[in-house]
This record gives C-alpha cells, sequence and structure tokens, in this order.
C-alpha cells in the first residue's frame, strides 16, 4: 500500500484509506493532512475537497498578498531608510526580497515535500515565463507611449536571466546540484548586486535615474499606488480600501484578515501603542507554534506570557507621549518582519499541502501545479502593478522590476531551498532532467524551461536590434509564445494524469 491515487481509489475499504492517510501520508503534508481530513472525517467525500481547494488557494494568495503589502513591505522599507542603505544596494537586496517573498518562502517550504524540485521549477520558471510574455506583452499593449528601455534592462537584467537559465540547464545535464552548486546560484545573484552597486557608483546620471526607476518599482504595490495612481484598489487601508472594498472579490474574506493580522502581527505604520502592546503574546504565540513544536504545550506558553508580559511593561514605560517613534522602533520593525515571514512560511505551507492532495486526485504533476496555480498566483500582484503603470506612462520602470522581481525568485529563492536540501541531507539533490528513462516524467519541466529560455533570447535580441525600443509586434508575438505553450503542457498534463 502506499499513499497515491491507485490506492485510495481502489476497493479498499474506509478503515485501510484512514490509516494510511494518517501514517504514510502525513508525511506528505506539512500543515494540514488533507488525506486524513477526506478519508477519516468526510467518509472518503473528495469532491468535497475539491470546492475546498479552491476555496483554499484563492484565500492564501489574497492573505498573503495583504500581509506582503501592509506588513512585510513597510517594515523593509523604515528599516533600509533608518540603516541608511543605498538605493542601489536596497534595490537589489531588501525590497527585492520584499516583492519576492513569497515565491523564495514558496520555494523554501516545497522542500519538505517528496517532490520540491519539480514544484520549485515548475513555481519559478512558470512565474518567470508568466512575466516575460504576458504581462510584458499586455505592458507593451497598455503602454501610453512608445517603450524605449534602458540599455542596461538588456546587458545586464535580462542578459544575466539567460545565462542562469542555462547554468540550470547545464545542472540538468549534470544531474545533480551539490552543496556548492546551490552556492553558486546564490553567488550569482551575489555577483548581479555587486554590478549594480558599480554601477551606481561610477556611471553616468542617466544611469542613476534608471536605479531610481527601479527602486519606485521593487518597492510595494502600496507605495506605488500612493504616488503614482492613487485610484489603484486595495492599496490604502483607510478611506480609499473602504470606498473600493464593496468591488473587489474577496471583499467579504478581507475583514477576518485584516483582523487576524491586526492582532498577530504589531502595526507597521500608524503606530498606536495600545494595539502594539496587544500584539505582543499572540505573535509570539504564533511564531512558537509554527517554527517550534507545533502542538500546545501549557507550559511553554506561560513561558511566553511571562516574557509578553515583560516586554509590555518595558515598551509601555518607554514609549514617547506624543506621536514619535521610540528609538528602538527598528527592533520593532525587524520583530514585524520576522512575524511576516512566518506567516507567509504557514500559507505557503498550506498551499503546497493542498496542490499535493490536488496532485493525488487528478495525477496532474507537481510541476504543471507549480507552474500554473503557484506561479500565477505569485505573479499576478505583480503583473497588475506592472500593467497598471504603463498605463500611467511608467511602462520602462514597470517591466524593469517585473524582471528583477524574477531574477531574484530565481537565483536566490532556488538556491536557498536548494542549500536548504543539501544541508538536510548530507547528499546532492537530484535533478536528472534528461535522463531517458525520466524525458517522459520530465517533459513539462523541459519545456518551460526552454520556453522561458527562447523567449528570454528573443526578448534580448529585439532588443538590441530594435535599439531598446518595444513595439506591439514583440506584445503580439509573446503572448502568442505564452497560449502556445501553457495549452500544449496543458494537453500533455492531462494525457499523463488520464
Amino acid at each position: 500500500m502506499s499513499c497515491d491515487s491507485s490506492f485510495f481509489f481502489s476497493d479498499s475499504n474506509l478503515e485501510q484509506k484512514c490509516e494510511i492517510a494518517n501514517s504514510l501520508c502525513a508525511q506528505n503534508q506539512i500543515f494540514i493532512n488533507y488525506y486524513s481530513i477526506i478519508y477519516c472525517q468526510l467518509d472518503g467525500h473528495w469532491i468535497l475537497f475539491i470546492l475546498m481547494a479552491i476555496f483554499v488557494v484563492l484565500i492564501v494568495f489574497r492573505f498573503m498578498s495583504t500581509l506582503v503589502m501592509f506588513y512585510l513591505t513597510p517594515a523593509i522599507e523604515f528599516i533600509t531608510e533608518k540603516l541608511n542603505i543605498s538605493q542601489s544596494l536596497s534595490a537589489v537586496t531588501l525590497l527585492a526580497f520584499a516583492n519576492g517573498a513569497g515565491d523564495v518562502v514558496t520555494a523554501i517550504v516545497a522542500t519538505e515535500t517528496l517532490d520540491a524540485i519539480s514544484y520549485n521549477i515548475g513555481s519559478l520558471y512558470g512565474a518567470g515565463f508568466f512575466v516575460a510574455t504576458l504581462v510584458v506583452g499586455i505592458t507593451i499593449i497598455n503602454s501610453q507611449s512608445y517603450i524605449v528601455m534602458k540599455s542596461y534592462f538588456i546587458w545586464r537584467d535580462i542578459l544575466f536571466y539567460i545565462v542562469a537559465t542555462i547554468i540550470v540547464i547545464i545542472y540538468g545535464i549534470v544531474g545533480e546540484f551539490s552543496l556548492i552548486d546551490s552556492a553558486f546560484l546564490l553567488l550569482i545573484y551575489i555577483i548581479l548586486v555587486i554590478i549594480v552597486l558599480f554601477q551606481d557608483k561610477f556611471s553616468s546620471r542617466s544611469k542613476k535615474q534608471f536605479d531610481e526607476f527601479l527602486i519606485e518599482n521593487v518597492m510595494d504595490e502600496t507605495q506605488v499606488t500612493e504616488e503614482i495612481q492613487p485610484e489603484l484598489q486595495g492599496v490604502n487601508l483607510n478611506e480609499d480600501n473602504k470606498k473600493t472594498c464593496a468591488d473587489k472579490t474577496f471583499c467579504v474574506v478581507d475583514i477576518p484578515f485584516r483582523f487576524i493580522l491586526k492582532y498577530s502581527i504589531p502595526p507597521s505604520f500608524n503606530v498606536a501603542k495600545s494595539t502594539l502592546l496587544i500584539t505582543i503574546f499572540p505573535s509570539l504565540s504564533f511564531v512558537y507554534f509554527i517554527l517550534g513544536s507545533k502542538n500546545y504545550d501549557i507550559f511553554s506558553y506561560l513561558y511566553i506570557l511571562s516574557v509578553s508580559i515583560v516586554l509590555a511593561i518595558a515598551i509601555y514605560s518607554s514609549y514617547p507621549q506624543d506621536n514619535e517613534l521610540p528609538s528602538y522602533y527598528i527592533y520593532i520593525q525587524i520583530y514585524i518582519t520576522i512575524v511576516s515571514l512566518v506567516w507567509i512560511y504557514c500559507l505557503s505551507g498550506i498551499l503546497i499541502d493542498t496542490l499535493t492532495f490536488f496532485g493525488m486526485l487528478t495525477n496532474l504533476s507537481n510541476t504543471y501545479l507549480g507552474m500554473t496555480i503557484i506561479a500565477m498566483g505569485n505573479a499576478l500582484p505583480d503583473g497588475i502593478v506592472t500593467m497598471t503603470l504603463a498605463k500611467q506612462g511608467y511602462a520602462v520602470m514597470g517591466i524593469t522590476g517585473a524582471y528583477f522581481g524574477q531574477i531574484f525568485g530565481l537565483l536566490v529563492g532556488l538556491g536557498i531551498s536548494l542549500l536548504k536540501t543539501n544541508l538536510k541531507t548530507g547528499a546532492s539533490v537530484e535533478f536528472d532532467l534528461f535522463n531517458k528513462d525520466l524525458i517522459q516524467q520530465n517533459l513539462i519541466m523541459i519545456i518551460i524551461i526552454f520556453s522561458t529560455l527562447f523567449v528570454l533570447i528573443i526578448t534580448f535580441l529585439y532588443g538590441i536590434v530594435k535599439k531598446y525600443h518595444f513595439a506591439r509586434d514583440l506584445s503580439v508575438l509573446l503572448i502568442l509564445i505564452y497560449v502556445l505553450v501553457l495549452s500544449t503542457i496543458t494537453i500533455i498534463a492531462i494525457y499523463e494524469a488520464v
């Protein structure tokens, strides 16, 4: 007996399925054992899960978007400003992480599943392909003026993306990622950071203006909205948000989201001392539960309560009476960042659990689920912002930031996730992409990697030939490529599942 569709759709009785769900299948789930829920509590009515899965996936993406936009990004911006980090350094480090936190943390969480490399390749390259084709294509169409990209975008960003993809293909030929190989992916990104800093220091004034564009786009959607397009929906927690809430698809679930986050994470702006004090115990308890024992130990929570009381007294007695922030507020922002990342870790785990069980039911490959549901969910918010910027005349800024976020997600997200697996297992991560015996199993992964590489090369050459001008003929080509590849991969995934 094994934890797969052949067993759960066999004639085995419900008790046997429940036993397997609670034993073997529990290893496949991170936070929620859907196998146990369906076959031990819902008497095998998996159709209920399909409805549940759709709802859970949508809710997770909405929750994660709200979390990053209103807690993680403002906290990182505050830390960046307080530490007086240069614009270029913050663009390629802290602010880039704020935009790509969902991709990176999802990749790290996926390492706890049995087929982590398929999830990660599918989601990271799926998101990159989605941005490089559909998002860029629609951005060009929506642009209010002729798009002339900066030379740095072609020769630095796209070229680095191409090199990184070729390196991944080489490792696919080699058949594995060793500890050194995983660290090398991170080294590539460090090299990119060094190049950016070097250009910022020694380049001309036009390059500095480019960096300002890059900073503006890598920063969170909230700031973009406040400074460029106030009428965007859902980016203000106050009056603008209340006015547009009725028009949102997820208005009903927004209220509990805000309530949960309000009392589990300290506020990142508009700080009220009372709210800050209230969040200390819930946030510490949440971090302990997720990263610690994942169970309720009364003595541990009494200890956390004691620590919370001490911290609350210290903050209450030292917090300024006026509207000024305390001198130690940067440490509160660092704590907000940590709690936000723990939340993202939790949400990513729930998402992976849902898709793992959905993949078992439908027999769809993890690569396909990663490159569609996870990839589109993570890339869609940035895509919407990029396309909206184009309507406001900021297409160059939008496209540049969108590409930069994908480079960060690929090199840092994949690099850290592989490094974690290397250290945990003490062995190399198998990535036998071109093994003749596994070609059919890896076909979707091969297609999405080479399709992304093809699009990057086309965009690179087009930019050089057209002297960095992006015209509508490029947008038509990119959109057609996206539709063709997605249709092909979907047909293959369904054929393999049947």
